[in-house]
């Protein structure tokens, strides 16, 4: 739940990666958690080096579009949504590749988050179905880039609630960021907003 220890295995991970004949599945479950742990770390230019050296390996077995979505999030978190936006899939494109539910809901937020960086957010619901699957991971991240948004979207207790959850699964390397930011910014509505529906 710490971060140190945490890079110390995305980077052992990386490491191993490196030296070992993979599936290509398997290539990419590595590089989602690797480019995911380091950059929440804030380690964004070894993020950038994993990517650029996954692609070397994906690209000629014709499966580097599957991570294209984890590098978008990765160009996203560094303000660069030129970027993310040409690893993106179109509407179009994701109908016809049939997204499993992890990847259409992460691709949602992908698009939330290009919005935000261009100026031009739209709604931003709670991450219900995410918290439902017990994806916490991208909850969180829904819930941080909540800060960039105008209006702030949610009431207060369902940060809290995500703060607790993250931190008795612990998953501090997620808990930190988000708990530096609901301190310093209006990362919620007034305790009287509108509540959205919550997750069963």
């Amino acid at each position: 739940g710490q971060v140190e220890p945490a890079l110390a295995d995305a980077r052992r991970a990386r490491e191993a990666a490196t030296h070992t004949s993979i599936a290509p599945m398997d290539l990419l479950v590595i590089l989602r958690n690797l480019v995911d742990t380091l950059r929440w770390a804030g380690h964004f230019d070894e993020a950038l080096a994993v990517g650029q050296e996954f692609e070397l390996r994906l690209a000629p077995q014709g499966q580097f579009p599957s991570a294209q979505r984890t590098l978008a999030g990765l160009y996203l978190s560094l303000g660069r949504a030129d970027l993310a936006l040409q690893q993106m899939p179109s509407t179009e494109q994701a109908a016809a590749l049939k997204l499993r539910q992890r990847e259409r809901l992460q691709l949602g937020l992908l698009r939330v988050q290009a919005a935000l960086t261009t100026g031009q957010p739209g709604p931003l619901d709670w991450p219900a179905e995410a918290l439902a699957t017990g994806d916490l991971a991208l909850a969180a991240e829904w819930a941080l880039w909540a800060t960039l948004h105008e209006p702030p979207p949610w009431p207060p207790g369902h940060v809290v609630a995500l703060l607790q959850r993250l931190t008795q699964a612990g998953l501090q390397l997620l808990a930190e960021p988000l708990q530096a930011l609901a301190t310093s910014a209006p990362l919620c509505q007034p305790p009287h907003a509108t509540s959205p529906p919550q997750a069963t």
